[in-house]
């Protein structure tokens, strides 16, 4: 039994937020998605963390790296209509930028509060990073 529930552990969505001395991670139910809106991250309720000057914030603490882990999708709502990508075992932001291990996905424009996709040439204001369920993280 305690390794099922090691096992489902492993596969269940994921938050990692990382400061210069040390990391925090909160670990989501299954049907709980992420929502980035503008320069705010939330899951299921309150603001976790908002983008200040170039950088995420808890409150005034300094936020290196934000990683979801999966599996997972992005869905956007953008001006050619939904988009979905992925899945991705870990997505993350750092500074102004969200990205996977196979490079950046799209930039962050503090001034207008949108999330640009230079490869689709999509915009919008917000991403929602939603569990891949059935597949198994690697």
């Amino acid at each position: 039994m305690a390794g099922q529930t090691g096992e489902r552990r492993k596969n269940m969505p994921t938050i990692v937020f990382q400061t210069e001395s040390g990391a925090a991670e909160i670990l989501l139910e299954e049907r709980v998605d992420v929502r980035i809106v503008g320069g705010s991250i939330s899951a299921g309720g309150p603001v976790l963390a908002m983008h200040a000057n170039g950088a995420w914030h808890i409150g005034d603490r300094r936020i290196t790296r934000i990683t979801c882990r999966g599996p997972l999708f992005l869905e956007i709502r953008g001006e050619h209509g939904p988009q979905s990508f992925g899945p991705f075992d870990d997505l993350y932001l750092a500074g102004d930028v969200v990205g996977t291990a196979k490079g950046v996905l799209a930039r962050y424009g503090a001034r207008k509060e949108t999330w640009y996709f230079d490869r689709h040439g999509s915009q919008t204001e917000a991403l929602v990073v939603k569990p891949a369920p059935g597949l198994v993280h690697a």
